[in-house]
């Protein structure tokens, strides 16, 4: 959205805030759907960002650590939602040493 902490290229268009103030406030996802495909071409259509990745990047984390294969999401908004889901081989962190 217009304005919005993840909006990294100040994009701006009226009718994708007024469908993401229609999509935020609709509970049923089926309902959903049509303004996500609208919301998505007009986005596409107006090709609001290009992105460059301008060096190689790499994650590592201790072998003891599971069902962690170095994603840094599962969501829009940063790695807490993934923290459930792993968890610690606590009897091979001990048989390396830690």
């Amino acid at each position: 959205k217009t304005g919005g902490w993840l909006n990294y290229g100040q994009y701006s268009n009226e009718r994708v805030d007024e469908l993401n103030a229609l999509i935020a406030a609709e509970q049923d996802p089926t309902k959903q759907i049509p303004w996500i495909k609208e919301a998505a071409q007009i986005y596409m259509r107006e090709c609001g960002a290009i992105p460059a990745h301008l060096r190689p990047t790499g994650y590592y984390w201790w072998p003891w650590l599971k069902n962690y294969y170095g994603e840094m999401t599962i969501t829009d908004g940063g790695p807490g939602a993934i923290f459930p889901y792993i968890w610690i081989d606590q009897d091979l962190k001990a048989d390396m040493g830690y």
